[in-house]
């Protein structure tokens, strides 16, 4: 059964009234007609019921007709036709304009003909509501589609096939510069600027490769979006093109998203597995290298002890000294990168070591040092050495850059990171360390290489000064970064916070005291095995010697039957093709749980060396001497003055572990 419309007519002419009756009394299946004489009866009406049609006459007893319109015709709950005599029209069309769906000019004709002009009128109205519907629901989906886009963390923007933009999200705002109200209808490549980051050359616009290829497409490698202010940043991106229900290409939609920090993590795992690759090779060249320069060190030591005062021959062997101790200090930075850099820790106060090292990096320099070091400083753990040997490195790069003389800034603070997005390392508390300098700076296509190996701009630079720094910052589970825009370069280094406070150092004997007894010296290099002998006997100690770790355990297991304990063992830690240092303590302390025993290495790149106490019998002061002087295969030159003072360091470590060879303590 056919749907029956409700027609609601206000009109005061009793004339006009039964015209239309007599025309709708023929359709009475399709249309119930209700008449109205009054404003007032069809505001009565209407809020009692909603009908699908209102004829209204425009002038009516108590008021005008135009009272009963919505306003406009897009928010209409049902279509108002009105009705006006000849001479109205202009009052027709403003009715129009206040939401009246149509007019007609009343007359005998019209009237009578109500039926069919309500039919087109409802027929108008469905189309309008069927729209309105679609608009509506058009409405909400690009709502949601707004709401979805502002809500996805990539950058998202939408072209017609003329590349003019109809689209950006709030992302692709932030990345680009460009708020959306500025960028709608503007040529893609004005908004999305991007360039090829080693090149520096425009990239192809990828809404011309969208729709060359009708698929979808990427960025090519190293794209750079140059935002409205200028800043640059690494992106990736993929193109696709926006089909119709036929298929058809009606526009380009880009994703892409903000990759310098994924690029800069990237760059730093790779400069991390570089440095790695080549520390083996530094390492292996360095240690056999340092073997050679232990035996001219230690023969350069006993050459000085046996000479005359006085004698001639003091002063070359002094010069020779001093050049082998330069090649030790280039040999000790390839091993600080190799595997033999492992930090050998104490905690300690990084304020004064930064002083000291500064200091002592810019002597004789026509560059000065300012420091602000607050008080509340926290500890940190690390190798002092080490650290020494980073700040020194810096200090030196930023003295060279400032060749009219200037002010280098060095500057700490306490950090906590709470986001791995900041540095790559864990989050947790950390000591900053920034180091300023006024020199010429580094060109930005220079900064990403500084801390490469063998990379340098000097004449004379070996290339390895900041690449030992960035392992040296890295193996302390540190980070390291540097910028520099126009004049001047900043260095910024992190270093993690100590749990614990600063411990007391302990006191040590300053004056070179003889001993008595016998000592095991284990080293399968001949040269090393004499020098250190002759040095050991000089002391005052009879030294035997073993070529390794199974030699060393029978010699003691047969001293030890025949009641001549050795006072003290010194192992070598790596033996190739024999027994090394660690499997020969364990040996000799299953034989004699006391005996006293000191490892030596070439580097540290045994775990041993760095975490002796894991292991019961190895000391922390000789360990350190191993790195302080190369090794303790050098502890040779440990017996004469050097102007550094680091001989008379060492020695009062010897003597320490000397004292308590003979209190027969193990742990040394």
């Amino acid at each position: 059964m056919a749907k029956q419309f409700k027609i609601l007519m206000v009109e005061d002419e009793p004339a006009h009234v039964e015209l239309v009756r007599r025309a709708f009394e023929k359709h009475t299946e399709r249309f119930e007609l209700a008449v109205v004489s009054s404003l007032k009866e069809a505001k009565q009406y209407l809020s009692a019921c909603r009908p699908d049609l209102v004829l209204v006459d425009l002038f009516l007893p108590d008021g005008m007709g135009s009272d009963l319109l919505p306003g406009e015709a897009a928010g209409a709950l049902y279509p108002v036709v009105v009705m006006t005599s000849y001479g109205d029209e202009k009052a027709a069309v403003e009715a129009m304009k206040a939401g009246a769906l149509d007019y007609i000019a009343k007359s005998e004709v019209t009237l009578r003909d109500m039926p069919h002009l309500a039919t087109q009128v409802l027929r108008e109205w469905r189309h309008i509501t069927e729209r309105r519907k679609a608009e509506a629901s058009l409405a909400e989906e690009k709502e949601r589609l707004a709401v979805t886009l502002r809500s996805i963390g990539d950058a998202v923007i939408t072209t017609d096939v003329e590349g003019r933009i109809s689209l950006i999200n709030r992302v692709a705002e932030q990345l680009t510069g460009w708020r959306q109200e500025e960028a709608l209808g503007e040529p893609l490549e004005r908004v999305f600027n991007t360039i090829n980051e080693h090149t520096r050359e425009c990239c192809d616009n990828p809404v011309t490769k969208v729709l060359e290829t009708g698929g979808i497409v990427g960025l090519a490698n190293n794209t750079v979006l140059v935002s409205k202010d200028g800043t640059e940043r690494v992106i990736e991106d993929s193109g696709a093109p926006i089909l119709d229900q036929q298929k058809g290409t009606i526009g380009v939609v880009l994703v892409f998203r903000d990759a310098t920090e994924k690029r800069r993590l990237q760059d730093e795992r790779q400069k991390v597995q570089k440095l790695e690759s080549i520390g083996i090779l530094a390492g292996g060249i360095a240690h056999d290298f340092n073997n050679s320069l232990t035996a001219i060190i230690g023969n350069i030591s006993l050459a000085k002890f046996y000479a005359n005062p006085g004698d001639q021959i003091l002063e070359k062997l002094e010069e020779i000294e001093r050049a082998a101790m330069r090649t030790k200090n280039l040999t000790q930075q390839l091993l600080t990168f190799s595997k033999g850099g492992k930090p050998i820790k104490e905690i300690v106060s990084i304020a004064e070591l930064l002083k000291e090292a500064s200091i002592f990096a810019l002597r004789g320099s026509n560059v000065r040092c300012t420091f602000d070091l607050p008080k509340d400083l926290w500890p940190v753990s690390i190798d002092a050495g080490q650290i020494s040997q980073v700040i020194s490195n810096i200090i030196i790069n930023a003295e060279q850059s400032m060749p009219a003389g200037g002010v280098i800034e060095v500057k700490t603070q306490n950090v906590e990171i709470s986001s791995p997005a900041r540095i790559p390392s864990k989050s947790g508390k950390y000591v900053k360390i920034s180091i300023r300098d006024q020199g010429i700076g580094i060109p930005r296509d220079h900064l990403t290489r500084i801390f490469d190996p063998y990379f340098t701009t000097k004449q004379k630079g070996s290339g390895i000064g900041l690449t030992v720094a960035y392992s040296i910052v890295d193996r302390h589970n540190g980070y390291i970064t540097a910028e520099s825009e126009g004049e001047g370069s900043t260095f910024h280094m992190y270093l993690p916070a100590a749990e614990m406070a600063i411990s007391e150092l302990s006191s040590r004997p300053s004056k070179l005291m003889h001993g008595v007894g016998k000592v095991l010296l284990m080293d399968d290099e001949h040269i090393i095995r004499k020098v250190g002998s002759e040095m050991l006997q000089l002391l005052g100690y009879e030294v035997v010697c073993a070529r390794d770790g199974t030699e060393a355990v029978e010699l003691y297991r047969l001293a030890q039957e025949k009641g001549h304990a050795f006072e003290a063992v010194i192992l070598d830690l790596t033996i190739p093709g024999g027994m090394g240092g660690e499997e020969a303590v364990s040996k000799i302390l299953s034989l004699d749980p006391t005996a006293a025993v000191i490892v030596s290495s070439g580097y540290s790149n045994d775990q041993v060396i760095a975490e002796y106490r894991h292991y019961g019998a190895f000391s922390s002061t000789l360990t350190t001497m191993a790195f302080d002087h190369s090794s303790w295969r050098c502890f040779g030159a440990c017996f004469c003055n050097d102007q550094s003072g680091q001989n008379d360091i060492i020695l009062k470590r010897y003597l320490e572990a000397r004292n308590r060879f003979q209190s027969g303590a193990n742990v040394i």
